[in-house]
Formats: C-alpha cells, structure tokens, sequence
C-alpha cells in the first residue's frame, strides 16, 4: 500500500515539472467578443458613469489569466478599478483590482 501511494505521489510531482507553460496568445480589444465582455462586466460591476479601460498587459504570474486588463468609471468621485484576466480571447476571472495588478499606473481610454 505505501508503495502504491508513494508511485502516485512521485507521478503528481513529476507531471508538474514537465512541459513550461506557455503563455495564451494576448486577446485583441478590437474582437468584438472581447470588447463585448468588457461592456458587460462594466454593466455587473455597477459603476456609475462611462467605462474606461487600460492597455492589455502581461497579468502578474500568481494572477488567474495570463492577460491583464484594468477598467473604472470616469466619475472621478469613483476610485474603484476591476482587473480583468484574460486567456487568449476569453474572460476567466475579473475581481476587483489588488495592488499587485497595479491598476492606479495605467492610463485609461474610453470603451469604444
């Protein structure tokens, strides 16, 4: 029985060490999938105003996705801003922005 369970054991650990992970493709602003996302996650977030959103950038390594795109409201008495993470084109998690995202440095444009 131990012998057993230390064979699963060492087929777990090994299984994590092959292959590097490669990064997803980064989505693209301009497929409407994605800027339909955006739009609607602005909705459920329910911020006041206009949506505005940063550049798509490499998301930090402990992040769920590996693309990183930070959006807020143009009211400017609403300092909350959303991290949306991204593999590929798809929407895997979006959580309001911790300083690890580093949401307060980007510069924001509109939803177009």
């Amino acid at each position: 029985m131990r012998a057993l369970l230390a064979a699963a054991v060492s087929l777990a650990v090994g299984a994590c060490s092959g292959v590097p992970y490669q990064l997803s493709e980064a989505p693209k602003f301009s497929d409407p999938a994605v800027s339909g996302i955006v739009r609607t996650v602005f909705t459920e977030s329910k911020l006041p105003g206009t949506g505005l959103i940063s550049q798509i950038k490499a998301a930090h390594p402990i992040s769920r996705g590996d693309w990183l795109l930070c959006m807020k409201s143009n009211d400017p008495a609403q300092t909350r801003r959303y991290a949306l993470y991204f593999v590929g084109n798809k929407l895997v998690h979006w959580q309001l922005a911790a300083q690890v995202d580093a949401c307060e440095d980007e510069a924001y444009s509109p939803v177009t």
